[in-house]
């Protein structure tokens, strides 16, 4: 059991902290998605936020029977990696001859102003594909900072 607060301590804040935004617009929106995914063989389509949970789907062109999606994302721009593994979304084929895979990451509580970075990997037959970005990786970050007090009152009219 802990002891009450002190009569003049503050009170702590409890409340949660603000989600990330993604830093893109999501992918599957873009006009040249369909080419963009024959062309590089895996496409990210988007991503959600939802509390402490990102989601996301992947788009991968049908180049072999098996395949293994997964996601690579980083808190500390890339000085360490986790790799989380996309799941078949049964039916998705369609007539453009590609599948669809749905991952969902943790997100930490507190970011302390970092944001996440992910890109995703796509092997299948013999090859290994990436989608990154265009080379810019797909990042979320802290929305920016909201003034809780008022701004200063740069006036003289204190001094008097």
């Amino acid at each position: 059991i802990s002891p009450p607060p002190h009569p003049g301590s503050r009170p702590q804040d409890c409340s949660l902290p603000q989600p990330l935004e993604p830093a893109f617009s999501d992918p599957v929106h873009s006009e040249d998605f369909p080419q963009r995914v024959r062309r590089e063989k895996v496409c990210l389509e988007g991503v959600a936020v939802d509390g402490f949970w990102l989601h996301g789907t992947v788009r991968v062109l049908n180049v072999a029977f098996r395949k293994e999606v997964t996601v690579r994302h980083t808190l500390d721009e890339w000085r360490s990696y986790s790799d989380t593994a996309a799941a078949y979304i049964p039916q998705s084929g369609t007539e453009l001859g590609t599948d669809r895979f749905a991952f969902q990451l943790a997100l930490p509580p507190y970011l302390e102003g970092r944001g996440l970075q992910l890109a995703v990997r796509y092997r299948a037959g013999h090859g290994e594909y990436w989608d990154n970005n265009r080379g810019y990786n797909y990042r979320l970050c802290p929305p920016p900072q909201r003034r809780t007090s008022p701004p200063p009152d740069d006036s003289w009219v204190h001094f008097v």
